[in-house]
């Protein structure tokens, strides 16, 4: 019996051209794409544009025969599903060349705080605020540590579910403003200096 083979994607950030060139891949590696969002099928990329916009939320590229489904959900999170049921070696082929498409346009925070990273600063956030020591000094930085732990499992679980993901209907060069570009780039400036600041305050109280 055949395998299937799939993966889950963090936040992406796509364009006209990475859906056409997705639908593409799916197109000759089978026959019957279809383009659909949760309530309604389209026909193209631009019918979709004429009814949902510039810039949609939900996406599902669906290969028929054989099934290749490529489906982005930013509600709830983790909603973004790489998927087939085939293993032969086009599909794969097929498989593998969505893939890399999607890896090259995922958010910088995904790359910056990668899974399992996430959920082990998680959890060590928990247990650090747990801990109960005698000396304040002692307290104060296990705390301090724990907040800052918390603040990595923050900003790697927006960048691994799919909230921070965009849909644009358009070209890359013609879609998007400049804070539309940049998100990914201030977040991330945003949380450098969240943390370069607690890295700061702790060495300055603790080793300065």
């Amino acid at each position: 019996m055949p395998k299937s083979e799939s993966t889950y994607l963090p936040s992406v950030h796509l364009h006209l051209e990475d859906l056409e060139a997705i639908v593409q891949i799916v197109g000759e590696a089978g026959a019957g794409v279809t383009i659909a969002d949760k309530s309604h099928e389209f026909t193209s990329f631009e019918e979709m544009r004429q009814h949902r916009g510039d810039t949609i939320t939900n996406l599902k590229i669906v290969g028929r025969s054989p099934y290749v489904s490529v489906e982005f959900q930013r509600w709830p999170p983790f909603g973004h599903h790489l998927y087939t049921s085939e293993q032969d070696t086009r599909v794969i082929g097929a498989f593998h060349r969505i893939y890399e498409i999607l890896r090259k346009r995922q958010s910088i925070l995904s790359k910056v705080f990668p899974r399992p990273l996430p959920t082990i600063a998680f959890f060590s956030f928990w247990i650090l605020t747990s801990i109960r020591v005698a000396d304040l000094q002692a307290q104060s930085l296990l705390s301090i540590t724990g907040y800052l732990l918390f603040i990595i499992f923050f900003a790697g679980g927006l960048g691994n579910s799919g909230l921070l993901t965009t849909i644009s209907l358009r070209r890359q060069h013609e879609a998007m403003s400049f804070f539309a570009r940049r998100r990914d780039d201030l977040l991330l400036a945003i949380v450098s200096a969240i943390l370069g600041g607690v890295v700061t305050l702790i060495l300055s109280k603790y080793f300065g």
